[in-house]
């Protein structure tokens, strides 16, 4: 059977756009010959597409290969967050003052007169001031008001008081926390 150029060209088009939808060989040739067309015929027209990459599994790479970079940006991402979040250890009162200037989480040990001091600072701008131990001469009450309690005090970017580092009560009226507390019923009980 002789089948006209005008139909052959109709045909190939036919199998290209199944083929590019993700159809096999196999789909595409079962429809022809349901369609009535030669069995030769259709052999002919779908040896090209034999050993021919699908468009669609081109994209579906190309995908892949999107979906992976959007996944490793979110790694990184992710990591430089973190990175930026963790506290850096200072082992100067001068690091210290620096990063909570620049509001940056830090970390700090001191100590001041026989009180062991933590300090803490994060990216938000808020001073943490914690009291590890006091000496052991302190009374008792006082070390169970004040060992081991901290409190939290907002301040301004650029505008990190060295004061607070240096003394107890610099900047209370900002802060929050048991160690604040402790600290005013020492006062009231001394009046």
């Amino acid at each position: 059977m002789d089948i006209d150029t005008a139909i052959k060209k109709k045909v190939e088009e036919y199998i290209h756009a199944e083929y590019e939808k993700g159809y096999t060989i196999d789909q595409i040739h079962n429809a022809l010959l349901k369609s009535g067309y030669p069995d030769q015929f259709c052999k002919d027209l779908l040896k090209k597409y034999m050993n021919m990459p699908k468009k669609s599994s081109i994209i579906m790479h190309k995908s892949q290969i999107i979906i992976g970079l959007i996944i490793l940006a979110f790694i990184v991402f992710f990591v430089i967050y973190i990175k930026s979040f963790s506290a850096a250890d200072c082992s100067s009162e001068q690091c210290f003052l620096e990063k909570a200037q620049q509001c940056k989480a830090s970390k700090y040990t001191a100590e001041n007169q026989g009180i062991e001091f933590r300090f803490t600072t994060d990216n938000q701008c808020n001073f943490e001031k914690e009291i590890i131990s006091l000496s052991p001469g302190e009374p008792n009450a006082i070390q169970e008001l004040l060992q081991g309690k901290s409190m939290t005090c907002k301040y301004q970017k650029n505008n990190f008081n060295e004061q607070y580092l240096l003394t107890l009560l610099f900047g209370i009226d900002k802060c929050s926390g048991p160690l604040k507390e402790g600290l005013y019923e020492i006062m009231l009980a001394n009046k």
